[in-house]
């Protein structure tokens, strides 16, 4: 493959959520022989890339037949083409925010040309699959790192949780629990804005994660609990129920702060559940590999690059989007 993949990103300090699956994604295409890189706008303010081999820094970029652009599904306006001669694909980590700035049935993205779309979770792919029945989304399963997050020694019960997606129920489930006589001997511990190694820390010592997901598509901190040995209690966030079918995961219902904390006290108590956590390992690593993922990001990839592609000016959304939209997320 003698083009060049060029994977729209934002500029950020520290990649977290759908920006780290973009890093993925790319690191893994370039250990598979493809020239993918990080594309990211020329803004002011934009911090140092970590690995300038595997970006460029650019508002506009000269693209040729031979390219594939790959744009977050968060950087898509209604008929805002990015690169209206250009081999595109839309990777859409949120079938929730697909919509936010459409109007009435306006059609989807509104481009020269319809480009592939790729999803994260088969709900996404069953939700946008119903509504492009012309361009139905392609399946990329995320995995997660079984080197990275893996289970550790666990002297003390903790409860750990990610507080970012639902910051009032929240301190709510921090009261219940700090004021709890059940939890006297039990280390309770809030991860946020944290960055990967020190998460996956945090995850190899805690007993009970509690899932604290809120529209999501997959729910990738349930993915890595799961990984790390963790219990898990708590709420799928729209996407994430298949996540709830690990051996050692309980659904709650939605917003209910105390059946949650009763639930986690519960599980966290009960020798029964000893043996769980490694046989949650065992399950994410069964239904969420590296190998399907790689499977899967390829055969998209080689699909893509069979789409007509031309030679012209593409132009980074983000680079446009001045003030950046308070609506703006990345896991779009």
């Amino acid at each position: 493959m003698s083009g060049t993949l060029y994977f729209a990103s934002a500029p950020v300090p520290r990649p977290v959520g759908g920006l780290q699956v973009i890093a993925d994604l790319v690191a893994l295409l370039r250990d598979e022989g493809f020239e993918a890189v990080q594309w990211y706008p020329d803004l002011p303010g934009t911090p140092p890339l970590a690995d300038s081999a595997a970006s460029v820094v650019a508002s506009e970029l000269q693209v040729f037949p031979e390219d594939l652009l790959v744009f977050p599904g968060a950087m898509v306006r209604p008929g805002a083409d990015p690169a209206p001669l250009a081999r595109k694909t839309i990777f859409n980590q949120n079938h929730f925010f697909t919509f936010m700035h459409w109007q009435e049935l306006s059609p989807y993205p509104g481009w020269r040309t319809d480009p592939d779309v790729w999803v994260v979770s088969r709900e996404s792919q069953a939700v946008l699959g119903r509504l492009l029945p012309e361009n139905p989304p392609r399946l990329i399963p995320l995995h997660t790192d079984p080197a990275l997050f893996r289970p550790g020694v666990r002297e003390q019960p903790v409860i750990s949780w990610m507080p970012r997606k639902r910051p009032h129920e929240e301190s709510l489930i921090t009261r219940l629990l700090l004021t709890d006589a059940r939890t006297a001997d039990v280390e309770l511990h809030e991860i946020y804005d944290a960055p990967r190694d020190e998460v996956a820390c945090v995850l190899s010592r805690t007993s009970v994660f509690l899932a604290l997901g809120h529209t999501e598509s997959f729910g990738l901190p349930v993915a890595e609990a799961l990984m790390s040995g963790c219990l898990v209690v708590g709420y799928p966030g729209g996407g994430g129920e298949h996540l709830f079918e690990a051996p050692g995961a309980w659904l709650v219902p939605e917003q209910r702060p105390l059946a949650l904390v009763e639930k986690a006290l519960q599980v966290l108590t009960d020798r029964r559940n000893d043996s769980l956590g490694e046989r949650n390992r065992d399950w994410i690593r069964h239904h969420y590999s590296r190998e399907a993922t790689r499977t899967a990001l390829l055969g998209a990839v080689r699909d893509a690059l069979r789409r007509p592609g031309g030679a012209g000016i593409a132009t980074h959304p983000l680079s446009v989007m001045s003030p950046l939209d308070a609506s703006f997320t990345i896991t779009g």
